[in-house]
């Protein structure tokens, strides 16, 4: 999911929600620090097939959600 730029790169490699982007998929991994994956809850994640996250920014660290986390980097 790439936020409110997405008209500059070709539409049909972009999801149109991170809960879109996430659906289906074995693992996350965030490595900006857009407040767009700051937001991110159990909602987004729930039909994730292994429900995975790596965080490279720690924007989760501390949330309560339904994942397997793992915040790398930054420190």
């Amino acid at each position: 999911y790439m936020g409110d730029w997405s008209s500059d790169v070709c539409s049909s490699d972009l999801a149109n929600s991170l809960k879109d982007a996430l659906h289906g998929s074995e693992c996350g991994v965030i490595v900006t620090h857009w407040r767009e994956y700051s937001r991110l809850n159990n909602y987004h994640i729930k039909t994730m097939k292994n429900r995975i996250i790596v965080d490279a920014r720690r924007i989760l660290r501390g949330r309560n959600l339904d994942i397997k986390y793992h915040p790398i980097g930054i420190g």
